[in-house]
């Protein structure tokens, strides 16, 4: 892997560390408290990863065989084009834009912590084996569509790097929620 690449696998290695730092401790039942009635709990915020990251990475890996089956190759650098450095740069916490999430991808019952945070590890590992796979790749050549908006089409760089940008925005998320659990004295642990 390229420079660029081995980033990328360090931000999903980040996000990995962080999500385990926001669950330690906690129980199932402070894992699903919510701060307000319409905000989401911890729990929501990584099943929410788990969701995106269920609809991402057919696209990535999709994007990828049409890359090798049309020998789109290259090695780098690689640019993001407009909308993929805007939509990361929204993404990125902290939260500046508040965007309603589509059904599809709004978490419904959660269930246990070590089951959620073990799903997402599960997903980073296929991320970064993804990342291995795009090596040699033209990335910022290879056209993909979002599975959020079908609408929204970058090159699959852009898009790579928009997928460690949304997490970073949840865990930044879950990690508040703990901190607001903690001081209104609902959690036993704090963050």
């Amino acid at each position: 892997m390229n420079a660029q690449l081995r980033s990328l696998a360090g931000e999903f290695e980040e996000a990995r560390r962080r999500a385990r730092a926001v669950v330690q401790g906690l129980d199932d039942d402070e894992w699903s408290l919510r701060p307000e009635p319409e905000r989401w709990s911890i729990g929501e915020q990584i099943g929410h990863l788990n969701l995106a990251s269920q609809a991402y990475l057919p696209v990535i890996e999709e994007a990828i065989e049409r890359g090798r089956a049309s020998c789109t190759l290259g090695e780098g650098p690689y640019r993001r084009d407009f909308l993929g450095w805007m939509l990361a740069r929204l993404t990125e916490p902290p939260v500046r834009l508040r965007v309603k999430t589509r059904d599809a991808f709004v978490p419904g019952e959660v269930g246990t912590s070590d089951r959620v945070l073990r799903t997402f590890e599960e997903w980073q590992d296929r991320f970064v084996a993804v990342l291995h796979g795009a090596a040699g790749l033209a990335l910022d050549r290879i056209e993909v569509a979002s599975p959020y908006d079908p609408r929204l089409r970058m090159n699959l760089y852009s898009f790579l790097r928009t997928v460690p940008a949304h997490q970073r925005h949840h865990l930044w998320l879950a990690e508040r929620i703990r901190m607001i659990l903690a001081q209104a004295g609902a959690l036993e642990v704090a963050l």
